[in-house]
């Protein structure tokens, strides 16, 4: 099993949890990608969305998604598409001098916020191909001049968006959705 299929098998601990508690999800599962270095370890989170805060033990925890402008990118196929679908969005927004909120550090690239929301069940829809996943990646908050603004141009298109989330090291909930 991958490191990222581990963070993945948090997702149904979490969902029983909050239904337990009788809390309603009130959107798809998702996760955020806090650290990237593709030649090293990612730091992942796996969450949830949830209208309100949410009293959690650890591992789990509540916690906020940023608002602000994000480009969105949705993509129906297998989830090992998804790291070249991810280039396509970076490309995007370069080609049209977008400013992410990331920084570069020497452990790698820390997000702000960068989400893959699962919108297929995948025990609804079996068949990886068919799954939809939407990519979203925060923007700086000031884009340069000639930037775009809550348009959309091609594969990807910028939103204004804010999220709350519960989290497991491996685990976040989103809402309050684009």
């Amino acid at each position: 099993m991958t490191e990222f299929a581990r963070v993945a098998d948090h997702l149904p601990g979490m969902a029983v949890e909050l239904q337990k508690r009788g809390v309603p999800i009130a959107g798809a599962p998702f996760f955020r990608y806090r650290v990237i270095d593709m030649s090293a370890d990612l730091v992942v989170e796996a969450g949830i969305p949830v209208a309100d805060r949410v009293d959690l033990r650890e591992p789990l925890f509540t916690d906020t998604l940023p608002g602000g402008r994000y480009a969105a990118l949705t993509h129906v196929g297998h989830p090992d598409e998804l790291m070249a679908v991810a280039a396509r969005l970076l490309d995007w927004a370069q080609d049209r001098s977008l400013i992410w909120d990331m920084e570069p550090t020497p452990t790698g690239e820390v997000w702000g916020c960068r989400l893959e929301v699962m919108m297929t069940n995948p025990a609804e829809e079996p068949d990886m191909q068919k799954w939809e996943t939407i990519l979203l990646f925060r923007l700086a908050a000031e884009p340069k001049a000639g930037g775009a603004d809550n348009r959309r141009d091609g594969d990807g298109e910028t939103r204004d968006s804010g999220h709350d989330q519960t989290r497991d090291g491996g685990d976040d909930d989103v809402r309050r959705g684009p």
